[in-house]
């Protein structure tokens, strides 16, 4: 309130105190004029410079007051004064035309053909009305009538500019105070030109008062905040009203002063006014022309606000809002975009409005358009408009969004209420919130106790807040129940505030899981383990050192089921199942694996005497007779066990267990017995064997290896054994089993060829110099010795190997030899003797240890087994010095097998033998290591 008292204080004192005048309105103007820099610097205004122009007019008309002050009678007119008054129009016209002129000047060209029109009109008045009578004025000197015309001209530019402030930003506070100041400077400077070229001007008049208000009124405008919002476009609005006053002033202006000129005697100026008429028509006629091309604009605005209102009306979400907002758009300006932003982030570059909807209204967003500025500015109402439709979509989808959110929830409220499923809130451990459904579930109330009391996890532990499909367990006092727990923490969720628990009865589940898992794995009539299970129990047994496996074979039991029906059968079945159930312990496993086999295995059997006492007491009890109906069913069972002292394979286990039973049954069924490796291969596993031999013979991986004879008493090796040897990725078998298939399956004759062939094709490489000559011995089968080609066979093999004769041996089992009578045999054994061929008596003493085949002139060597080396007795030994003593006598020479300790050796050198075999020498070794093993030193040293 300090500025208005100040200022009106001044102006009393510039009218009332005639001294004080020149002083008084100095003050004024340099008031007015610092309280326009202060506003300026106040508010930041971006029109600054219009209203510094307005400041410099006000200093320069104030510099001429206190020029004219000073000067006093002593000044003339014109002087220096009437020159700054003068020149202060340049700036007063400049600032109000940059404070009124559009925020473009494309956006209203015809606002500035409005102002030029009254530009016009203000021109003529004043021509008619000052300038020509000062130029006709004879108290005026020329340059007296030059400052007059150019004041009056100046003045005509304030007039036309003071229009254009006032019509287009009459809205805002600051500038209608603005324009009371410039109404009284207008008024009061008029009077002062018609005074001046009168010669009637007297200082102090009523027409000096309008410039002190002037100044004044000038300060208090630029002190106003709004003065800062001036070019905003909240107050570019410019009313119907007005636009037809401006357009009404320079239609009517003219004839008005042609009319006025006419009346008061001949018209002088007429050609003034004819000119100034020709020029309001052209302007006007170029108004009507942008009249209609902005109604042009107008229309292709509304189509497009049509066409926006119909997309928006369809649009369901933020991109078809987008959409919608966009179509319209391109209409109006191609290049352009529209976006959605949320609100608070800057756009400077771009238009940017807000989208405001709701009850109460609320900021919903930004719409942010892009394109050239100067066209988006005109454009400035469409824009809003777009806006709000815009605002108005978003509302409705908010709205939408909103009811069915809440139809949403009371859709969930109803299912959460009525599901089965029981649902939990927990803040810091406790229940707070408990669907109906847990009453059913736990039987008692549970708000206000812990989770971990209710359900009890797995481990024991407590748990966690977040949880994802784990199994509890709710032990009530009737029964136990299986829940799937899923735990959510929302604590941060406002809306929850704590962790979310939902429960699960799936005990029915977990029941029918175990029960289809129990019949997965076990059989349905017995109850035992299923095959499947039994070979998964298997191969973890075998994972660790001391694992047995057991095969037991009911014997006749196909008699049973014919003889009194399946359902005895079954009986007698469940009854076996039970026995061998009671026999194994907790770590064990037994398991139906066939129609009447069962197996065993003995997970935890670190000696082997445990699972043959297993194995005893299983077939003791399966030989107890059954109780049918009344009647006692004799029952047997073939046994076999294969033990596994370290860890193993369980394929090869099996096949071990397979092979005992095998020879269980061939024994005599109803007895039991442990693999060895000697044991034959089962009949029904010699196809995959002969695949195996076929594919091995083909391949290479069917071998040779050679284990040494040695001369006891001088270490020298004499000959060498063959051996053969299944190199591939199967299982691995004994020789004799090998021999066994083969025999099977019709592969003998094609094996023991190839046997012999390349125990011939490697018998050079162990021929030294200055060495005996060293020999081969070769094993024959039985069904070998059958065939009318056999001689063939061995004299097509000497012959293209070009090997003496007498470096081979034949060797034959004693077996062979008795267990027909065929002599065929011994034909073609004593035709081979004729050729050189010598021939050896395998595995004496494993059979009857006859004497008879002894006197056939063909047998050269019998090779005394090792069963009679396995435990030297005071009694085996005069045995072997016996066996020993006799075969000296008859003239035959004599190999001890299996010689593995010098204890032995020394038993055979007392007795006689002169020769043995075993690993006290060596192994059965390839051909390389077979050379290199001859060249050793030691070898000859016998060491």
């Amino acid at each position: 309130m300090l500025y208005p008292t100040v200022m009106i204080g001044l102006i009393v004192a510039y009218y009332l105190i005639p001294p004080f005048r020149g002083t008084a309105l100095v003050a004024i103007g340099l008031g007015g004029a610092g309280a326009i820099f202060v506003g300026v610097c106040r508010h930041r205004t971006d029109r600054w410079l219009a209203w510094v122009l307005l400041a410099a007019g006000i200093l320069l008309i104030t510099f001429g007051e206190a020029v004219y002050a000073i000067m006093g009678s002593a000044r003339s007119f014109p002087g220096l004064p009437e020159l700054l008054f003068v020149s202060a129009y340049v700036p007063l016209a400049l600032g109000l035309i940059l404070m009124g002129r559009p925020r473009t000047l494309s956006t209203d060209l015809m606002l500035i053909l409005d102002t030029i029109a009254v530009g016009l009109a203000a021109t003529l008045v004043v021509w008619i009305t000052l300038v020509r009578p000062a130029v006709l004025s004879l108290h005026l000197t020329g340059y007296a009538k030059l400052i007059v015309i150019a004041g009056n001209v100046g003045y005509a530019a304030v007039l036309a500019s003071a229009a254009l402030v006032a019509v287009a930003w009459r809205a805002n506070p600051a500038l209608r105070v603005l324009g009371v100041g410039l109404i009284s400077f207008l008024i009061a400077d008029y009077v002062y030109g018609t005074e001046i070229i009168s010669g009637t001007f007297t200082p102090g008049g009523l027409a000096d008062l309008g410039f002190p208000i002037f100044f004044a009124v000038s300060g208090g405008a630029a002190l106003m905040p709004s003065m800062a919002q001036v070019a905003s476009r909240t107050h570019a609005r410019h009313q119907l009203g007005a636009r037809l006053v401006m357009v009404a002033i320079g239609l009517l202006v003219a004839p008005t002063m042609l009319l006025v000129a006419a009346t008061s005697g001949p018209v002088t100026t007429g050609f003034a006014i004819a000119i100034t008429a020709a020029a309001i028509g052209l302007v006007m006629i170029t108004r009507i022309f942008l009249s209609a091309r902005a109604y042009q604009h107008k229309a292709l605005r509304e189509r497009s606000l049509r066409m926006a209102s119909r997309a928006l009306m369809l649009a369901t979400d933020r991109p078809q809002i987008e959409a919608g907002v966009n179509a319209a758009l391109r209409q109006l300006v191609p290049t352009a975009t529209a976006r959605i932003r949320e609100p608070g982030a800057p756009f400077p570059d771009s238009v940017t409005l807000t989208l405001q909807g709701g009850e109460p209204p609320c900021a919903l967003g930004l719409m942010v358009f892009d394109g050239p500025s100067a066209r988006l500015d005109e454009l400035s109402l469409t824009l809003q408009a777009l806006t709000d439709q815009a605002a108005s979509a978003f509302s409705r989808i908010r709205t939408m969004e909103k009811l069915a959110a809440e139809q949403r929830e009371q859709y969930f409220r109803t299912l959460v209420q009525t599901s089965t499923d029981v649902t939990l809130i927990s803040r810091d451990g406790i229940i707070e919130y408990a669907t109906p459904s847990a009453q059913a579930l736990f039987g008692f109330e549970v708000v206000g106790r812990g989770l971990d009391d209710l359900v009890v996890r797995s481990d024991g532990g407590s748990w966690p807040d977040t949880v994802e499909a784990e199994e509890g367990e709710v032990r009530r006092s009737d029964r136990s129940l299986a829940v799937l727990v899923d735990r959510r923490d929302l604590a941060e969720d406002p809306t929850v505030c704590g962790v979310v628990t939902t429960l699960r009865d799936v005990t029915a589940e977990r029941d029918l899981r175990r029960d289809l898992a129990h019949q997965a794995s076990h059989d349905v009539i017995t109850g035992l383990a299923n095959p499947r299970l039994f070979r998964h129990a298997l191969a973890e047994a075998v994972r660790r050192p001391g694992a047995a496996v057991i095969l037991l074979d009911i014997d006749d039991f196909k008699l049973v089921n014919d003889m009194y029906g399946h359902p005895v059968g079954d009986y007698l079945l469940v009854t076996c199942a039970r026995r061998i159930d009671s026999v194994i312990g907790p770590a064990d496993l037994a398991a139906r694996i066939g129609g009447d086999e069962f197996g065993v295995v003995l997970g935890d059997c670190s000696d082997v005497g445990v699972a043959r006492d297993v194995a005893q007491r299983l077939s003791d009890l399966l030989a107890e007779p059954v109780e049918v109906d009344d009647m006692a069913l004799e029952c047997r069972a073939s046994v076999g066990l294969a033990y596994a002292g370290e860890s193993g394979d369980d394929s090869l286990l099996m096949r071990q267990a397979d092979m005992a039973l095998y020879a269980a049954k061939s024994g005599g069924k109803g007895r039991w017995r442990q693999y060895d490796g000697e044991m034959s291969i089962p009949a029904r596993n010699h196809a995959e064997v002969g695949r195996r031999l076929r594919t091995a013979m083909a391949s290479g991986e069917l071998t040779l290896v050679y284990q040494p004879i040695v001369d006891l008493a001088a270490g020298e090796t004499v000959g060498v054994e063959a051996l053969l040897r299944l190199q591939d990725d199967g299982h691995h078998m004994p020789p004799p089993q090998i021999v066994a298939a083969a025999e099977t399956i019709g592969l003998i004759g094609q094996l023991g060829e190839w046997i012999l062939d390349r125990a011939l094709a490697d018998l050079p490489l162990f021929q030294l110099p200055d060495r005996d000559p060293c020999y081969v011995s070769v094993n024959v089968s039985a069904r070998q010795l059958r065939r009318t080609d056999f001689p063939t066979i061995v004299r097509r093999a000497l012959k293209s190997s070009r090997v003496d004769p007498g470096l081979l041996v034949l060797e034959v089992t004693e077996n062979i030899l008795i267990e027909n009578d065929d002599e065929r045999p011994w034909a073609y054994l004593d035709e081979l003797h004729a050729l050189g061929v010598r021939i050896a008596i395998d595995d004496y003493g494993t059979g009857y240890a006859s004497l008879g085949y002894l006197r056939q002139d063909s047998v050269d060597i019998v090779k005394i087994d090792r069963s009679m080396l396995s435990d030297l007795t005071p009694r085996a030994t005069r045995l072997i010095e016996g066996v020993s003593s006799t075969l000296r006598y008859i003239g035959v020479d004599q190999i001890a097998e299996g010689v593995e300790t010098e204890h032995a050796r020394a038993v055979l050198l007392d007795a006689g033998c002169p020769y043995g075999q075993g690993f006290l020498f060596a192994e059965p070794m390839p051909a390389e290591e077979v050379v290199r093993w001859l060249r050793s030193p030691a070898v000859r040293a016998g060491s």
